[in-house]
C-alpha cells in the first residue's frame, strides 16, 4: 500500500487563500495559518488546532490556525475547512450551532472552488 502524499506549500497556501476570500474571518481580526511537522494538543497527537491572541481590552486580536504538514490531502482540507470555521467563530470555540453553520458555509465555499 502506498501512502498518501501530503499537500505542497503552493496548493496549501491556494487552499487558504480560497478561504481568505470565501470565508471572511471578520472585521478587526487576523487570521495567521501556519503548517507544522508533528502536530499535538493536550499531549494527544492532532491534525491541527487554532489558538486565540487577545488584544488589551478582551477582543480577539489574532487567530492561529495551525495545521500538521504530514497530513494527507484530505486531511489536510478538512483540518483547515474545521479550524476556519472555528476562527470565524471567533472567541467561542465549541463546535456549537455558529460552529456548525460556519462550517458548513466553509465546506460549501471550498468545494465549489475546488
Amino acid at each position: 500500500m502506498v501512502a498518501e502524499k501530503s499537500v505542497d506549500n503552493v496548493t496549501f497556501r491556494r487552499y487558504v487563500a480560497t478561504l481568505r476570500e470565501k470565508c471572511p474571518i471578520g472585521e478587526g481580526r487576523e487570521v495567521s495559518v501556519r503548517r507544522r511537522k508533528g502536530v499535538f494538543l493536550h499531549h494527544h497527537v492532532s491534525h491541527g488546532y487554532t489558538l486565540i491572541e487577545t488584544s488589551e481590552d478582551g477582543k480577539t486580536k489574532i487567530l492561529t490556525i495551525v495545521i500538521d504538514e504530514l497530513n494527507t490531502k484530505a486531511e489536510t482540507i478538512d483540518t483547515l475547512i474545521h479550524e476556519w470555521a472555528h476562527a470565524m467563530c471567533g472567541e467561542d470555540l465549541s463546535h456549537g450551532e455558529s460552529w456548525g453553520v460556519a462550517y458548513s458555509k466553509c465546506y460549501r465555499a471550498f468545494h465549489d472552488c475546488a
